[in-house]
């Protein structure tokens, strides 16, 4: 007898088959790539106005965040950005692409900050995050937490890509985005994208049930099947 053991396949909110409507600040992508999973993506920008986001079609293939914060001060101007899975994944992840700073001689224009990177599951905070930061993002500790920071101003390329990924089961992941005081005080307009969020859905707990009945069910027959072919066995 043999017994085949079909895995969760990964799937992907992919950016280049769906369009977030102008002028939103939240939108809900619902069974994306199948998986029965909908996925809500809110933003919300405190100190600061706010350009549509915008689903971009060129090689970048993110959803592009665009603000314009009234200050340098990550604490009073920023958008926190709230991702939330309909039900319990594994492997989420996603990138920041073009964390940069915009610099011209002794002045930055504006200095990209990612901070405050959560996860959880059912109200449960996760922590088992990897972040892996481009060779032109700075990582800086502040007040005991952890800082991506923007170097040197990037066109959409590696060196400026945060790659942010979880192992353990999440249904909701957030983060902030702000301008750092590195820049003058009245930012311009500056732009980061969010990548095409790939995951893998975690399989009904009914689904294990179904497919354990069905091997026990097939071991019986496999059993009656040999002891019944025993009892014409000559000797």
């Amino acid at each position: 007898m043999v017994v085949f053991i079909t895995h969760a396949q990964s799937s992907e909110l992919d950016w280049t088959q769906v369009n977030w409507n102008s002028g939103n600040t939240s939108q809900t992508f619902n069974d994306v790539d199948g998986s029965g999973i909908d996925i809500t993506i809110s933003l919300t920008i405190n100190g600061g106005f706010y350009y549509s986001p915008l689903d971009d079609s060129n090689s970048s293939s993110s959803l592009v965040i665009f603000p314009d914060f009234s200050t340098d001060n990550p604490s009073t101007s920023f958008i926190d950005v709230n991702i939330s899975f309909s039900s319990t994944v594994y492997s989420a992840d996603f990138s920041l692409l073009d964390v940069d700073r915009g610099r011209s001689g002794n002045i930055s224009y504006w200095e990209d900050i990612i901070e405050d990177i959560q996860a959880s599951n059912e109200g449960n905070t996760t922590d088992d995050l990897t972040i892996t930061a481009g060779s032109e993002i700075r990582t800086v500790t502040n007040s005991g937490e952890t800082e991506y920071r923007g170097r040197s101003n990037q066109n959409w390329n590696d060196a400026s890509t945060l790659q942010i990924a979880w192992a353990a089961p999440v249904d909701n992941i957030s983060f902030r985005y702000s301008s750092g005081s590195r820049a003058i005080s009245n930012p311009v307009a500056q732009v980061i994208g969010l990548s095409n969020i790939t995951f893998t859905p975690v399989p009904e707990p009914g689904a294990y049930v179904t497919g354990l009945c069905a091997l026990a069910l097939l071991g019986w027959r496999e059993y009656k099947k040999r002891k019944s072919k025993k009892k014409f066995i000559k000797f």
